[in-house]
């Protein structure tokens, strides 16, 4: 990969707000059972509900399984750093 979003893929598919399958998945930020923290092909991704757990985590292929009732799915932005930085050094 060269860098280029363009070259990144990251796909998530849902069935039943009970299972999700990912790719793209680079590494696992943090686990338990309320909230998934993952870094992704294309930034960071929070999933959040309850009995959340890791079903199956390939980083290899970059394929991940969770499970447990999936309540939200929020994508974290490098706008979020930016605008912290532009703050700090006003």
């Amino acid at each position: 990969m060269t860098g280029n979003t363009a070259d990144k893929t990251h796909d998530i598919t849902v069935t039943g707000r009970k299972r999700m399958t990912l790719t793209g998945v680079e590494d696992v930020v943090s686990c338990d059972d309320r909230r998934v923290e993952l870094k992704t092909a294309l930034g960071g991704l929070v999933v959040t509900g309850s009995g959340m757990r890791l079903g199956r985590l390939d980083t290899a292929s970059g394929s991940a399984e969770l499970e447990g009732l999936i309540k939200a799915v929020e994508y974290a932005g490098s706008g979020a750093e930016k605008g912290f930085f532009k703050k700090l050094f006003r």
